[in-house]
């Protein structure tokens, strides 16, 4: 996949440049559109080989990684009483999740983390799966 993010990278100096685009480079970029077009591939990025099947744009990524930061901060807040279990709050913020947009008022995060437009995980093992996982990435950075 490296060998194609240097193939769109001189398809754009080509480009910019106003210079001719290289031969091999013109027969992998008419390679892949014509098998996006005949139906070989969901997406030009999987036909241009940048990326694989499966393998999420930046944008869902950071998309994800959002939510799941929201997901942490909405599950700190759910707290009734000082060091309740993580598994706990995430169980409250599933509830609140499960009856949105009904719980809306009852939490100021979750209107924010439907926002982003990405799945919402609604089970508490999913939560609680995303969150400590974010936890765990924190205190192996310190």
């Amino acid at each position: 996949m490296a060998t194609h993010n240097n193939d769109l990278i001189r398809l754009r100096m080509a480009l910019s440049t106003g210079r001719p685009v290289p031969d091999d480079i013109a027969k992998w970029l008419c390679r892949g559109i014509d098998a996006f077009e005949g139906g070989y591939c969901r997406s030009l990025c999987v036909a241009l080989g940048l990326r694989g099947p499966g393998i999420k744009s930046k944008k869902r990524r950071e998309q994800i990684k959002r939510r799941d930061m929201l997901l942490k901060w909405a599950a700190d807040t759910c707290r009734s009483y000082p060091g309740e279990p993580l598994w706990s709050r995430c169980k409250t913020l599933a509830d609140l999740i499960q009856r949105y947009p009904r719980s809306k008022s009852e939490h100021p995060l979750l209107e924010h983390i439907f926002d982003i437009g990405i799945h919402v995980p609604t089970r508490t093992a999913d939560i609680y799966k995303r969150v400590s996982l974010l936890l765990k990435m924190r205190t192996v950075k310190k």
